[in-house]
């Protein structure tokens, strides 16, 4: 039995659905390029949001508040009069 013997062969230009398909491919990697919003722009768009949201509080400020409520929870009486 003889090896198969198989010819390689490129062509500079395909044609039929698989080049379609990858000239798809490229339109619309390079529409989404375009499409990309600047870097610039972006943290704009994040400056106004944080406007709008209002200041975040700092962990400590957090940490402390949420303790004073921890404390008024625990040492204020129930309604009932009981504890529990």
């Amino acid at each position: 039995m003889l090896p198969r013997v198989y010819k390689r062969t490129s062509s500079t230009r395909r044609s039929g659905p698989h080049s379609d398909n990858q000239r798809a491919l490229q339109a619309t990697k390079a529409q989404a390029e375009e499409d990309e919003v600047p870097v610039w722009a972006r943290r704009e768009a994040e400056r106004e949001r944080q406007k709008q949201d209002g200041p975040d509080l700092p962990f400590g400020v957090y940490l402390l508040a949420s303790a004073i409520v921890a404390i008024a929870a625990v040492s204020h009486p129930s309604p009932t009069g009981k504890h529990a």
